[in-house]
Order: C-alpha cells, then sequence, then structure tokens
C-alpha cells in the first residue's frame, strides 16, 4: 500500500515535469522563430487562505479536563 502510493506519488512527478519540459520546450520554439506570436505570461492567481478559526473553547476544556485530573490525583492521594 505504501509502495504503491510512493509509485503513484514518482509518476505524478514525472509527468508534471514532462508537462514542464514541453512547455518550455514551445515557448523556445516560439522565441525563436517567431517572437512577435509568444503568447503572453498568465499568471496563476494564489489560492485563496481561510480564515483561521480560533481553537480558544478547544484549549480551555482541555485546560479543564487537565485541570480534573489534577484535582483528582491530589485528593485521592
Amino acid at each position: 500500500m505504501i509502495l504503491r502510493a510512493d509509485d503513484a506519488r514518482r509518476i505524478e512527478e514525472i509527468d508534471r515535469q514532462r508537462f514542464m519540459h514541453h512547455e518550455a520546450a514551445r515557448l523556445m520554439a516560439y522565441a525563436f522563430h517567431d517572437p512577435g506570436k509568444m503568447p503572453e505570461f498568465k499568471s496563476i492567481k494564489a489560492p485563496e487562505k481561510k480564515p483561521k478559526v480560533s481553537d480558544e473553547a478547544d484549549q480551555a476544556r482541555v485546560r479543564g479536563f487537565f485541570m480534573g485530573l489534577a484535582m483528582r490525583a491530589s485528593a485521592g492521594g
């Protein structure tokens, strides 16, 4: 299972590299033969960042749990 995932990751990486090399070769051909027809660069938008969710309530719950454990341990002797 782990080996299959590793193989799949390697294959995806090879495909990604192959695509990038093909795109670079295409752009080099434009630049060499007819620079006027070279396509414009289109930047990719950065993915939108999700707003941070406060975990204050979860931390308070965990803190209370550990305080309760400490109280039980000290009361139990």
